[in-house]
């Protein structure tokens, strides 16, 4: 190295050492500013302190508010599951009785259908029905009461029926019914309604009869004979004394019993007899009692011939009556009507077997569909 150079670096050593007081007074004036900075720190940390408080407080208030609102959603939410429950309540008790009245609705359609079907398919078997209905009424008007015209309708009625369903099967059963009509027909027909009222108009007439009298017999006249001339004196005016006296006495003489006269109420009770006994024989003609009902005409008949004055013509336009009567023939054999109904029985249960085969066929059958249904 130079003198030059160092002689330059020299000046530069005394500036280094001139400058050493100032670092000196540079180091005193920090502690007035750490001071400051201190200071400025610990606001900086109270600052901060409150800011963390701060942001703690309105944390805990950003909860509690959070919370809040979380509770009242809560609640809402309650009152809206709450709703929820009860709607579903009402909407399964609808579904309920929706699923009740379809079950309801489905059993009456099902109800119904079958009702259907079976009208449809069994309108024949209802109309047999209803001809068997007939004829069995017209058998028991028949042979019950006696009741002829009442058959004869029922027995028509049947016959416009079977004509009216055009059966081919029920060919036998009219072909039957016609016969029994024809000699149902041919029995002479008794006018019940008539003799019966015939009865009451006698039993009426009874009331107004005149009662018997019995009569006095005829007188008999002795005439005095020739052989009182041929007695002697004394035996001729003992003759002529009893001639006398003959003449003072009547011999009447009767061959029928003598009937006393009757009381009035001996009267009443003849008639309300005779009436019992009329009444009577009327039952008997509803009741198609033969016997009985001559029987009763009968006695009424004795009764009026004893106790009533036959002279007289309403008497015997009553006896006539009676007699007139008594002749009828109240109960007249009726030819059966029963064919019918037992050839249309006979009918119906061939078709119930053959509606019964159709409806439940044989297991083989049943089985072929099966296989077809599962193919």
């Amino acid at each position: 190295m130079t003198e030059k150079e160092s002689t330059e670096n020299k000046p530069a050593v005394k500036k280094a050492a001139k400058k050493k007081p100032a670092t000196s007074k540079t180091k005193q004036q920090p502690s007035s500013s750490s001071s400051i900075a201190a200071w400025v720190a610990g606001l900086a940390l109270v600052v901060g302190c409150i800011a963390v408080a701060a942001s703690g407080y309105v944390w805990v208030m950003g909860q509690e508010q959070k919370a809040d609102a979380f509770s009242q959603t809560v609640q809402r939410e309650d009152k809206i599951y709450t709703q929820l429950d009860k709607q579903m309540s009402v909407i399964e008790a609808l579904q309920r009785a929706q699923i009740q009245s379809t079950r309801q609705y489905s059993q009456t359609r099902q109800h119904l259908e079958e009702l259907t079907e079976t009208l449809g398919r069994d309108r024949h078997e209802w109309l047999l029905a209803e001809i068997r209905y007939t004829l069995r009424l017209a058998n028991m008007r028949l042979q019950l009461f006696k009741d002829k015209d009442s058959a004869l309708l029922a027995l028509n009625a049947a016959d416009e029926q079977i004509a009216g369903l055009a059966d081919p099967s029920l060919h036998n059963v009219r072909a039957l019914l016609s016969k029994e009509i024809a000699a149902l027909r041919a029995v002479t027909d008794i006018d019940v309604e008539g003799i019966s009222l015939a009865i009451t108009a006698l039993s009426d007439q009874v009331m107004a009869l005149s009662i018997r009298i019995p009569e006095r017999s005829k007188v008999v006249a002795t005439e005095p004979t020739t052989q009182t001339q041929e007695l002697e004196a004394w035996q001729q005016h003992a003759g002529a004394i009893w001639d006398k006296m003959k003449t003072l006495v009547t011999i009447r003489r009767s061959d029928k019993k003598v009937t006393p006269l009757l009381t009035p109420d001996e009267s009443h009770l003849i008639r309300q007899n005779l009436r019992l006994k009329l009444e009577l024989a009327r039952v008997s003609l509803l009741q198609r009692d033969t016997g009985m009902f001559h029987n009763s005409l009968l006695d009424s008949r004795d009764w009026i011939a004893a106790y009533f004055n036959a002279d007289r013509d309403d008497v015997k336009a009553v006896i006539n009556k009676l007699d007139e009567l008594s002749a009828l023939e109240i109960n007249p054999t009726y030819p059966s009507i029963a064919g019918s109904l037992s050839e249309l029985d006979i009918v119906i249960n061939k078709k119930k077997k053959t509606s019964a085969h159709k409806d439940n066929p044989p297991e083989a059958a049943v089985q072929i569909i099966d296989e077809g249904t599962a193919q």
